[in-house]
This record gives C-alpha cells, sequence and structure tokens, in this order.
C-alpha cells in the first residue's frame, strides 16, 4: 500500500499539483486517512453485526472527541493498535446492551468523569 501512495504521490509532484519538497508530508497524510478510513468501517462493520449502528456513531463521536483532547496509550505496532482499538469498541457496545439500573449508570459515569478529569491530558 504504501508503494502505492508512493507512486500516487509521485504522479501528483510530476503533474505540479504537489511540490516535490512536499511529497514525504502527503505520502504521511493520504496514508494516515487510508488508515483512519479502514478503521472506521471496520467500527461500522462490527456496530452491523450487532446491530448497534446509530449507537455506534454516536460512541464514536464522543470517543474521538475524548481521544484527541486526553491521548492515550500507544501500542508497539499498528496492528495491535487496530486490535485494541476493535476490542475497545465491541466491549463499549456490548455494555451498553446491558440493561443496567440507574443509580449504576450514573455511578460508573461520575467516577469516570472524575478520573478523565484528573489523568487527561496525557502525552503521547
Amino acid at each position: 500500500m504504501i508503494k502505492s501512495i508512493s507512486k500516487l504521490v509521485g504522479i501528483m509532484a510530476s503533474s505540479g499539483i504537489v511540490e516535490e519538497s512536499d511529497k514525504e508530508l502527503y505520502e504521511y497524510g493520504l496514508y494516515v486517512g487510508i488508515v483512519l478510513i479502514f478503521n472506521v468501517i471496520s467500527v461500522l462493520f462490527i456496530a452491523f453485526l450487532m446491530d448497534m449502528v446509530l449507537e455506534c456513531m454516536i460512541l464514536l463521536t464522543a470517543y474521538i472527541s475524548l481521544r484527541n483532547y486526553a491521548g492515550g496509550y500507544h501500542a508497539d505496532t499498528q496492528i495491535k493498535c487496530y486490535v485494541y482499538s476493535m476490542l475497545v469498541i465491541v466491549v463499549q457496545l456490548y455494555l451498553l446492551k446491558i440493561d443496567w439500573p440507574i443509580q449504576v449508570t450514573f455511578t460508573v459515569m461520575f467516577i469516570s468523569g472524575l478520573i478523565i478529569s484528573l489523568l487527561a491530558p496525557i502525552e503521547s
């Protein structure tokens, strides 16, 4: 995939769309964009399988905003990052399916908010 991106950016550079000095920046940007799209499609596929697409979209809105502000864990490899991210989403969606008493829900929300407020943002 990286070779294909390099070829595409090379064509863009030879056509004058991208400056030669900015080729690496465009290669990186395209790569990150493709990985992001793949991750979102994977998450939506999982949500479709769990019959929770709307819930997943709401969860992703909050989760992406929180991760951008708070930082988080960085895995050694991109594959580990992908697997951990998918596991987190599956667990969160599964927990949404459980019929919790309202007291438990508010207690968990309060404790989670407190922990996030005390620990975020972290350096990443």
